[in-house]
């Protein structure tokens, strides 16, 4: 990251607001609410001290002061100063600016996995349709990622795993039955690894999303097997942890494969061996940029 020295100005407060957010910031208008009812309900000076981003010579973005810079422009009864003090961190693209974003989080207002992911999303271009991921999906997504995503944050997974995300939010799938991780995960990892023909992968979630499983003389399709599965593991408490969430998707995946072949199966039995293989082809069509 290539950042300079900074300085201090002074400019009105309109302009300040008038500059464009961080690609990285998360929802503004939520983070708003709760902090004009808790540190923000108040104007104090030290508020009047916000930072920005530029390059050669301009003005970017935000740094920090995002909640603010909303207050003020939404004329609520938070004291709006004439002009602020201005830090200003010269940078030489808006890829560092997005990195020294995260620098400027106080305390107050610490990151979150959630937040890092609508940061994360935002920068991306990412407008999610579906309810699927709307409770975030850090985990579910490091895990897809295995030990290829091992010390990336949201920011780099979701911009490697960007296409696979909008692919799987397309579906319109509901969050409720896919809590866990497991599932959620292993969608990625499906969705990754065939990059081509989703039909019959996006027909077994959302046929599973919708309860149409089926069962007769005690053998089952994929779906109804998926769905007697998570409600055994919902029943018993196995739905958190990395070894529920890799038992999950590798089960999963025994449903998903006798819902694609049409057979019918008994009991559900688990995929390693065929679940790595899926991963492994999944993380090298991410590193080799074929999403």
């Amino acid at each position: 990251m290539a950042v300079r020295d900074p300085y201090t100005t002074r400019i009105a407060t309109d302009e300040f607001v008038g500059l464009p957010d961080n690609p990285r910031q998360r929802d503004t208008e939520k983070r708003a609410r709760k902090a004009h009812q808790k540190h923000l309900k108040t104007y104090i000076p030290p508020h009047g001290h916000v930072f920005a981003a530029e390059i050669n010579g301009r003005l970017v973005c935000k740094l920090d002061g995002h909640t603010r810079s909303y207050l003020w422009s939404q004329n609520n009864g938070y004291y709006k100063p004439s002009v602020v003090t201005l830090t200003v961190y010269p940078c030489d693209n808006m890829a560092d600016a997005a990195d020294l974003y995260s620098t400027f989080d106080n305390a107050l207002a610490t990151e979150t996995a959630l937040d890092r992911m609508s940061g994360a999303l935002r920068e991306n271009g990412i407008s999610l349709k579906s309810s699927l991921f709307s409770k975030g999906f850090s985990t579910a997504l490091k895990i897809a990622a295995s030990s290829y995503g091992k010390g990336k944050d949201e920011y780099v997974l979701v911009k490697e795993w960007r296409h696979v995300i909008i692919e799987i939010d397309s579906w319109g799938l509901p969050h409720g039955p896919f809590k866990g991780s497991g599932l959620v995960s292993l969608a990625l990892v499906t969705v990754a690894a065939n990059r081509h023909d989703l039909s019959e992968v996006k027909d077994f979630y959302t046929s599973y999303a919708s309860n149409l499983g089926s069962k007769q003389g005690g053998l089952m399709c994929g779906v109804q097997a998926l769905t007697e599965h998570m409600s055994w593991r919902r029943e018993n408490d196995r739905m958190t942890g990395f070894d529920n969430i890799h038992g999950m998707m590798s089960k999963g995946l025994s449903c998903l494969n006798a819902w694609c072949q049409n057979q019918r199966i008994k009991n559900v039995q688990p995929s390693e061996a065929a679940l790595k293989k899926l991963q492994d082809k999944a993380i090298n069509n991410i590193k080799q940029g074929r999403i």
